[in-house]
């Protein structure tokens, strides 16, 4: 049994070596042809760049940012050919190495998944009308929070509520003259809590009826009349 797993792991080693020899010539075949392609195109390249700093120098004499561009190719193009130079050389080794296991596969780089969160629905927005706030009110907004509006402050307050807060005496247009005596007089100095913070979401109370003192008098009946006699 012994010699029988030797025997398998020979084979398994064998094929594992054979199928990474694979990978590898696959591997080095690949990026010799990516090599072959950039040095192919390199004189292309070149010569491009070439005629386009070309093209800049002949509008010199009227612009001189033209002139920048041309001297400016012109050099980036010469430093790239040298570059280039020791890039091809460097890959041509790496070629090599590749291939005898001395440096290891080039791997693709991984995919980058991007990860688009769920799509948020936008709370609710109602129009607003700016009004001047002559008494502190609070009202909830369409989304449901709590709004605040300070005493003497511009506020910007729902539409739907502008006949309820103008009817409980909590705002006033903008051009009113009030707003310009008494803006920031508090200076924000009011809580939202305050019991005097008119809630416009909260219907009007009735006032309670004045209850009078009757006058008129019930009469109790007592039984039969009672004489009172006095003996001497």
């Amino acid at each position: 049994m012994a010699e029988l797993s030797n025997q398998i792991g020979d084979v398994e080693r064998k094929l594992s070596n054979e199928r990474l020899a694979t990978e590898r010539k696959a591997a080095a075949d690949k990026l010799a042809a990516q090599v072959d392609d950039f040095e192919h195109r390199l004189p292309g390249f070149l010569q491009a760049s070439h005629e386009f700093t070309e093209s800049a120098q002949a509008l010199a004499p009227v612009s001189f940012e033209s002139a920048e561009i041309g001297a400016h190719l012109r050099s980036l193009a010469g430093e790239i050919e040298i570059a280039a130079a020791f890039v091809i050389a460097d890959m041509r080794n790496a070629v090599l190495a590749v291939l005898s296991g001395d440096r290891p596969i080039p791997r693709e780089p991984a995919e980058v998944v991007e990860l688009i969160p769920p799509a948020v629905n936008a709370p609710p927005t109602e129009e607003c009308v700016p009004m001047f706030c002559v008494h502190g009110c609070k009202w909830r907004a369409a989304d449901g929070t709590q709004t605040f509006g300070p005493q003497y402050e511009d506020i910007e307050l729902p539409k739907r509520l502008l006949a309820r807060a103008s009817a409980r005496g909590a705002i006033v247009r903008m051009d009113d003259p009030r707003r310009k005596q008494l803006r920031g007089v508090r200076g924000g100095a009011m809580r939202i809590d305050a019991p005097d913070v008119i809630d416009l979401d909260a219907e009007p109370q009735e006032p309670e009826a004045e209850t009078s003192a009757s006058t008129e008098f019930t009469e109790i009946d007592r039984g039969p009349d009672r004489v009172l006699r006095i003996v001497p």
